[in-house]
């Protein structure tokens, strides 16, 4: 793929998510979820606090001890999951146009269109996460001493960049497993329920918290919630990580690119057949 190639599709792009109301909405569902986690955390905390119920009836903990299960929740796993939602129901679109027929008698492959769309929506789930993580996490912290919420600088730019992985990971699932963009809403509905997984495991003891490690985002959560505990310790940058971090880590990235090239062949065994 040329330069001129990739200007083009990054501007058609563009055109595409910016002419459907659906994809403008996904977009800015990013943003109104970082403005909740930095403002609306913090006074829910004192309101269940003062209520008595976290602290209380509802637990034992305090409700800044689940900063991070949201952070994991809403950052790590939705940011990436709605980039890769607007960037696969981009593809569906072409499908139903038949745009990615009529790529067969283009200079381009379709398996190297798709890789320009994996690299891209990796790069924005990158950012997006990162900024959210960076834009919420210091306002968390500042509930109290104990409310730790960001690792260090290096594991936290590491894991954002393994989330990210999870963008193109699910456009490629829209892409594969749903023909139009009603099949594509089932199966973004699917892909979201998976998400539950990392709530739930929150509250699993050790070693059943592995349990839902096939599914790969979830272990970015893990990743995260050991390496804040690595932080708390005191050791906050990537000398100070066990090798739970590490496997956990290690276990994410290799998941997430054997689903991304699993899907690739896919869509290339596709449009050969």
């Amino acid at each position: 793929m040329t330069a001129r190639s990739i200007l083009a599709f990054g501007l058609n792009d563009s055109r595409l998510i910016l002419r459907d109301s659906f994809l403008r909405m996904m977009a800015a569902m990013i943003v109104l979820i970082a403005l909740g986690l930095r403002f609306g955390l913090p006074p829910l905390t004192g309101y269940l606090e003062g209520l008595g119920l976290l602290p209380g009836a509802l637990g034992t903990e305090p409700a800044r001890h689940y900063f991070p299960l949201a952070l994991a929740y809403f950052s790590l796993f939705d940011g990436p999951l709605l980039v890769g939602f607007i960037f696969g129901f981009v593809v569906l679109d072409e499908k139903e146009d038949r745009t990615l027929d009529a790529m067969a008698v283009t200079p381009v492959a379709l398996v190297d269109y798709m890789l320009w769309r994996s690299l891209l929506s990796w790069a924005l789930g990158f950012g997006v996460t990162l900024a959210q993580m960076l834009f919420v996490g210091p306002a968390l912290e500042q509930t109290g001493t104990d409310a730790a919420a960001l690792p260090g600088v290096l594991p936290l730019i590491s894991l954002c960049a393994l989330a990210g992985l999870g963008a193109p990971l699910f456009m490629l699932f829209l892409a594969a497993t749903a023909s139009d963009k009603v099949q594509g809403f089932a199966m973004a509905k699917f892909i979201g329920l998976g998400g539950l997984l990392i709530l739930v495991s929150w509250f699993l003891p050790s070693p059943l918290d592995w349990l839902p490690g096939l599914f790969p985002p979830y272990l970015v959560a893990k990743a995260y919630w050991l390496s804040l505990s690595g932080a708390m310790g005191g050791g906050g940058d990537a000398g100070g990580l066990d090798l739970s971090v590490w496997l956990s880590a290690l276990s994410a990235l290799v998941l997430h690119l054997a689903g991304i090239g699993g899907l690739l062949a896919h869509l290339d065994r596709q449009q050969r057949t």
